[in-house]
């Protein structure tokens, strides 16, 4: 990292803490400077104080403007934070908590990006943007949250999907070399889901927060039978990688009995009725 690492403190409103310490508990961080480090790094990019798009366009006025000075970058820079920068509102913040942010390897990219746009001169801007960070995380839903705390997890499997790529997983202290077909997201559940073929079984049904990826076999390629392909075709054709947990229920005693195709209708029917045609739920 390139510039201090020594803690940050901030203060935050308390209803934001405590949605973090049940965060950490139920993501299984090893302490709660671990999940703000996760945070800062997969979230800096996506949520609304998007620190990225700054970092561009001070790239982008460097490269355009060939005779711009430090001190005319710095006013641009600091008129465009003023308004990307903003407090979050909290309905009701209650009393405000102190807390101390060691920066760790794990967010060194996210750092790296917040030292680029703020100045050291100015630092209230760096905890201003990563108090917004933490409140604006506490208010997403908890599915969303735990793909923003398992996003390089996430997209590990993305990639073995697209590419048809053996994953070498951990799941409840068994190795297994499976063949990760989709990812599915029930609508009131709490988990991500890894549908994906094992040894054992053609469909087998992980919760991702309950696997350790080991690797992606690069050199490992699966082939896709014939009625495997049909049935990952009807999910592309309908868009389903959402359910409610009752059809997720269902789905998963399908799989268990490795009875997806006869019970696949019934799930594509459950689910409209759920949604209704009107609302589409697109494949990831």
């Amino acid at each position: 990292m390139k510039e201090s690492t020594n803690p940050i403190r901030i203060e935050i409103p308390e209803e934001t803490i405590r949605i973090l310490k049940i965060d950490k508990t139920r993501f299984g961080t090893s302490s709660m400077n671990e999940l703000y480090n996760k945070i800062i790094n997969n979230y800096v990019d996506e949520s609304p104080v998007n620190m990225r798009n700054l970092v561009l366009l001070k790239n982008s006025l460097v490269e355009e403007i060939k005779d711009i000075t430090e001190s005319q970058l710095r006013a641009i820079i600091d008129i465009v934070a003023r308004n990307s920068i903003k407090d979050l509102r909290v309905d009701d913040p209650g009393r405000m908590v102190s807390i101390s942010i060691k920066p760790t390897s794990i967010s060194e990219e996210g750092f790296n990006t917040l030292y680029q746009i703020c100045n050291v001169d100015h630092f209230s801007s760096m905890t201003k943007a990563i108090r917004n960070l933490l409140i604006s995380y506490t208010k997403l839903a908890v599915i969303e949250r735990e793909k923003i705390i398992l996003k390089h997890d996430i997209q590990k499997l993305q990639y073995a999907i697209r590419n048809h790529l053996r994953v070498s997983i951990t799941h409840k202290n068994k190795d297994y070399i499976v063949s990760p077909y989709i990812l599915i997201t029930p609508v009131d559940d709490f988990s991500n889901y890894l549908i994906a073929k094992t040894e054992d079984h053609e469909y087998k049904l992980f919760r991702v927060i309950n696997i350790k990826i080991n690797k992606v076999i690069e050199y490992s390629m699966f082939e896709i039978t014939k009625r495997e392909k049909e049935t990952l075709n009807k999910y592309a054709q309908d868009g389903i990688t959402i359910f409610d947990s009752e059809i997720l229920n269902i789905f998963k005693k399908a799989l268990n009995q490795d009875q997806i195709d006869e019970v696949f209708p019934n799930v594509i029917n459950q689910l409209r009725g759920l949604t209704g045609n009107e609302h589409q739920i697109k494949a990831k």
